[in-house]
């Protein structure tokens, strides 16, 4: 190899050298802000409150259907709370008044 090549080659791999450390640097800086950013949003998660039950309701008969709506959302939102339709129905009494059991028979 002629000295001259190998002077040019050599020029070429600082190059390259200096190029994948500034890279290098840059993906260091990147990786540090997306943790920051991670960090920020995992805290921010836990800070949301945890979704509210409805509220105990005697509406009438027509009414039934946003109510259990309300519930079946309030279920969906916590699935590990209610894991089966036993832990749902036997959550539902306690939200319904004396004389509104007879509303959500249609519906479970």
């Amino acid at each position: 190899m002629d000295p001259a090549e190998a002077g040019t080659l050599k020029e070429i791999f600082q190059l390259q050298g200096a190029a994948i450390g500034r890279h290098e640097d840059m993906l260091q800086q990147m990786m540090q802000q997306l943790s920051l950013l991670v960090n920020s949003r995992t805290e921010a998660a836990t800070e949301v409150a945890a979704p509210q039950p409805p509220p105990p309701e005697t509406p009438a008969p027509g009414r039934c259907r946003g109510f259990l709506l309300q519930c079946l959302l309030f279920f969906e939102q916590q699935p590990s709370r209610f894991p089966s339709k036993r832990s749902k129905v036997g959550f539902l009494p306690g939200r319904l008044w004396p004389g509104l059991q007879h509303c959500g028979s249609n519906y479970l």
